[in-house]
């Protein structure tokens, strides 16, 4: 866990971080999750401004079958999402996302989303 305050360069530690994670790991798929689609928007522009360093440019999933399709291709990428996605329709069940060991999830303003209904 990392804390920023305001204005302090959050998204910036984050684009080092996936950069260095890249580097070390074997083809990861880093997901970055956020709450909110303008804080997702925001730091996606920051993540594809950083393509050079990533190897690669981001991408943002649309809804939750796009995302599923973005988890199981075994090449790595940068994929941004919503909190939102993971939310339980009542009574319904859901298969894995993914079974790879090598997603690294960043979650933005994690602490936002730990209590009811999205914890």
């Amino acid at each position: 866990m990392i804390w920023h305050t305001q204005g302090s360069g959050k998204s910036l530690s984050m684009v080092f971080y996936a950069g260095k994670i890249v580097q070390l790991l074997a083809n990861p798929t880093i997901l970055v999750i956020t709450d909110r689609n303008d804080l997702d928007d925001q730091l996606f522009d920051t993540f594809a401004a950083s393509k050079q360093l990533l190897r690669q440019a981001p991408t943002q999933a649309n809804d939750r079958q796009h995302l599923k399709k973005l988890l199981k291709v075994a090449s790595g990428g940068v994929v941004f999402t919503t909190i939102q996605k993971f939310q339980p329709d009542k009574g319904n069940v859901y298969e894995t996302l993914s079974e790879r060991q090598n997603i690294v999830v960043i979650a933005d303003e994690a602490h936002r989303t730990q209590s009811m209904p999205l914890s």
